[in-house]
């Protein structure tokens, strides 16, 4: 594989997004240096995912701003990786491993162009980085739900980007494999490459990344994780005192709907 070029930058000024002409994204200005290791953090409907697609140029801000790099973000699409919720796609369709990785080529193919001997080493290294040179020709639908996200992780891997944009890669799996994906995304952080990452797991965004956003329709905090992670910001962010579940060895935010959350304890830092 090829050396990524430059890190991406990432800046919104005053960013309003949505659907339909709701906003579900309000006000949001934000700058995420190259090289950055950025978790995004917040309540199911904050507008995680729509802050992605927004980076990704796949929603138009109703107002406001957003470049990449210093440009529209469909003018550097084909240095971004991406990553969308597995849920999102059809496990039926019958692709195998392989496919699926050569897919993250395309962006750098053209309409017209086949895949290169270059294309191909790149898609074999990024299954084998991710450990399912074994599994390549298998159907992707007869994988397990980690083995599908190390699959879709190497998707975005073979592109060579410069920004990988994930978004909740280590959901519905088990913890050794959220322990593997989690150094995975870190050796590649430190390989070059900017990431946001969107993830419910605090203690991932405690121990991984360097900076972090607390997200409920708009902009909570912005910064370390030493920062922002406090009792009262994630109290504001997830909009009630907050209760921490536990799921193997790893911590999750719950809400907390007693009327006066006298029976919760907020957890200010969590630390692995």
């Amino acid at each position: 594989m090829s050396q990524p070029q430059t890190p991406l930058s990432i800046n919104l000024v005053n960013v309003w997004a949505g659907y339909r002409r709701q906003p579900i994204l309000a006000d949001i200005s934000l700058s995420i240096a190259p090289g950055d290791f950025v978790g995004v953090i917040g309540p199911n409907g904050c507008g995680k995912s729509t802050l992605l697609k927004v980076i990704l140029g796949l929603v138009k801000p109703a107002r406001g701003e957003v470049t990449v790099g210093g440009q529209p973000p469909d003018k550097v699409r084909s240095r971004i990786g991406y990553l969308p919720q597995l849920t999102q796609i059809d496990f039926n369709f019958p692709l195998t491993v392989w496919d699926v990785v050569l897919m993250g080529r395309y962006g750098k193919l053209g309409l017209v162009r086949r895949p290169s001997p270059a294309d191909r080493a790149a898609a074999q290294a990024a299954i084998e980085r991710v450990g399912l040179a074994d599994l390549r020709h298998l159907p992707i639908g007869q994988l397990s739900g980690g083995q599908r996200q190390r699959a879709f992780i190497a998707r975005a891997i073979a592109a060579e980007p410069d920004l990988l944009v994930l978004d909740e890669p280590i959901t519905g799996v088990d913890i050794t494999t959220q322990h593997a994906l989690s150094h995975l995304l870190e050796e590649v952080n430190q390989g070059g490459i900017t990431i946001v990452n969107t993830t419910h797991d605090l203690n991932c965004v405690a121990s991984s990344f360097n900076r972090v956003v607390c997200l409920n329709n708009r902009l909570v905090a912005f910064g370390t994780p030493e920062e922002v992670l406090t009792r009262d910001i994630l109290n504001e962010t997830y909009g009630s005192h907050l209760l921490m579940a536990a799921g193997g060895d790893r911590l999750f935010p719950l809400h907390d709907h007693t009327e006066a959350g006298e029976h919760s304890h907020a957890v200010e830092k969590q630390r692995t």
